[in-house]
């Protein structure tokens, strides 16, 4: 027999609806830690996490010193890639701060320690390197580069 409704959704709504059920969820994963079935427990967790928080997270994350960019492996499938040159906090940064990267429980948020600085993975999705003042600054500094006379930040004239 086909279901009629997805899962997910039934789930989802109900985490929101009821948090008495968000709770057992906690503490049931709580329960699978404390007896060694952590790949369950994780598994529970993810699905609260979907639940309240959809969409794509990171799952992991690395530096590429050759191309200066950070590459992040997202839950979808796809992989993101920024430059580093142009990411708030991480601009200018020594390679190996840039390598020390943590990723969120829920996968929402990447965390340089060394540099304490804090990039939200949903608004990396949308291309938000920084904060808005930041953006500003980045992106007239590009208009720069790019008039007449100036040099494309690949080497382009």
């Amino acid at each position: 027999m086909a279901l009629t409704r997805d899962f997910r959704l039934t789930f989802a709504e109900r985490v929101q609806r009821e948090p008495e059920f968000a709770q057992a969820l906690l503490d049931e994963a709580a329960t699978l830690f404390r007896t060694g079935e952590s790949d369950v427990a994780l598994q529970v967790l993810r699905d609260l996490v979907d639940a309240v928080a959809p969409g794509p997270r990171a799952l992991a994350a690395h530096y590429d010193a050759p191309s200066e960019r950070i590459l992040v492996q997202l839950s979808s499938g796809v992989e993101l890639a920024f430059p580093v040159r142009l990411t708030e906090g991480l601009a200018g940064a020594d390679p190996e701060d840039l390598s020390d990267i943590e990723i969120s429980f829920a996968g929402q948020g990447l965390h340089w320690p060394k540099l304490d600085a804090d990039l939200y993975v949903p608004g990396l999705i949308r291309g938000h390197l920084g904060t808005r003042s930041w953006m500003q600054r980045i992106a007239a500094e590009l208009d720069t580069l790019k008039s007449p006379g100036g040099k494309d930040p690949d080497g382009a004239t």
